[in-house]
């Protein structure tokens, strides 16, 4: 009986060893190739954070570029074909769509103002 228990125990130990092994080889083998597609993609260098994801079944990492113009905090992602995708260009166009309007409303407002002219003049006595 004690052989049995000791038998059960080892392989359960080598099971729960083996499994450790391969989510760390898994887990360096996502950071490598998270790191060789920053650099390749955006030409840096950065640090990676990786989480496990639990839905797709791989890793998701964080990434922070610091290069402009996509300088920022980005996720990275890899789907089951193998490809990897983030959120770099649709956060990029977003963050300048933003300023846009913004810059556009500032015009907006100036020239309600009686600012209409490109350096703000407001002096109407004049002409």
């Amino acid at each position: 009986m004690i052989r049995k228990r000791i038998i059960a125990g080892m392989a359960v130990g080598l099971l729960s060893g083996g499994l450790f092994v391969y989510t760390t080889h898994e887990k360096s083998e996502a950071q490598e190739t998270y790191n060789a597609y920053v650099k390749e993609t955006y030409n840096e260098q950065p640090d990676i954070e990786l989480s496990r994801d639990w839905k797709m079944g791989g890793y998701v990492g964080k990434v922070t570029l610091t290069n402009e113009p996509f300088a920022g905090t980005y996720f990275l992602e890899t789907y089951g074909d193998g490809s990897i995708h983030n959120n770099v260009l649709e956060t990029y166009w977003k963050r300048e769509a933003e300023r846009t309007i913004h810059e556009r409303l500032r015009v907006v407002r100036n020239l309600e103002r009686g600012r209409d002219g490109p350096c703000g003049s407001t002096d109407r006595s004049v002409g």
